[in-house]
């Protein structure tokens, strides 16, 4: 007779945030200079941003390629904590 086995799966993903934030400048020219520092980083870890929404209709599944060569998908069977497959070609 066969049985019915839980089994989950984790995914990665990637996905855009947006984060509001607020810059002092005497006009708008000065505000778009100041706020070319944040380009290459994460406004957040530089100061208090004033809302943050995640865009959930940005998001994407990511390859093992995109994610240097590591798996993005892992197939867990039920109650255990190690996964038993996932999408990397050296695991099962």
């Amino acid at each position: 007779m066969k049985r019915i086995f839980k089994i989950h799966q984790d995914i990665k993903v990637s996905i855009w945030q947006r984060q509001h934030f607020e810059i002092e400048a005497e006009n708008e020219e000065e505000a778009k200079k100041l706020a070319m520092v944040y380009k290459n980083m994460d406004v957040s870890s530089d100061m208090m941003t004033v809302d943050t929404e995640t865009l959930y209709e940005t998001e994407e599944f990511i390859l093992p390629e995109e994610n240097d060569g590591q798996e993005t998908i892992q197939l867990y069977f039920q109650g255990e904590e190690q996964p038993f497959a996932t999408n990397v070609d050296n695991n099962p």
